[in-house]
C-alpha cells in the first residue's frame, strides 16, 4: 500500500498503519467473519449491489447482527469517503471484512460486527474476462 493510504475501521478513517484489531480478533482466531472484494474503474466500485447482497447474505448465513444501516447506498458513501481519502480515481479494489467482535473462546460473546474497508490502486483501469479459464481439482478425504 502507499505511504499515505487509510482505511475505513468501523466508520473512522485511519492510516493503514494503525493497528486497529487486537489479538482476540475473532476473525483471526476462528475465521469468524467474511469479506468482499470489490473491483473499482473510473474511481466506482464495479457491481456494488450484488457484492453488498452477497456480503449481507453470508452475515445472516452465519447469525450475525447485521447493522441496520449496512445497505447499499451506505457502503457505498463510505467507499466513495475512503476511495477520495486514497485518491484512487481510476482502477483499483476495494475489499470489506465484517468480522464478529472479540469476546468468547469457540463459541462468541456477541454476534455485532465490526468491519474494515480497503482500497488500493491497480495498474489497469479496465474490467477484463480470464481468456485462460479455471482449473479445478478435486481431493477426497476419508474417514477410514
Amino acid at each position: 500500500m502507499p505511504e499515505n493510504s487509510h482505511i475505513n475501521f468501523n466508520w473512522n478513517i485511519l492510516s493503514s498503519e494503525e493497528p486497529v484489531l487486537s489479538i482476540n480478533n475473532r476473525a483471526f482466531r476462528y475465521g469468524d467473519g467474511l469479506f468482499e472484494t470489490i473491483r473499482v474503474l473510473d474511481g466506482q466500485p464495479f457491481l456494488l449491489a450484488k457484492h453488498i447482497q452477497r456480503l449481507l447474505e453470508g452475515m445472516k448465513f452465519m447469525k450475525m447482527n447485521i447493522p441496520s444501516s449496512f445497505s447499499e447506498m451506505f457502503f457505498e458513501k463510505e467507499i466513495i469517503k475512503l476511495l477520495n481519502k486514497n485518491i484512487l480515481k481510476e482502477g483499483g479494489r476495494v475489499r470489506i471484512a465484517v468480522f464478529r467482535n472479540d469476546g468468547g473462546l469457540y463459541s462468541p460473546e456477541t454476534n455485532d460486527v465490526s468491519f474494515i474497508i480497503e482500497a488500493t490502486s491497480l495498474e489497469y483501469n479496465f474490467y477484463e474476462i480470464n481468456k485462460k479459464g479455471f482449473g479445478l481439482m478435486a481431493a477426497w478425504i476419508t474417514t477410514d
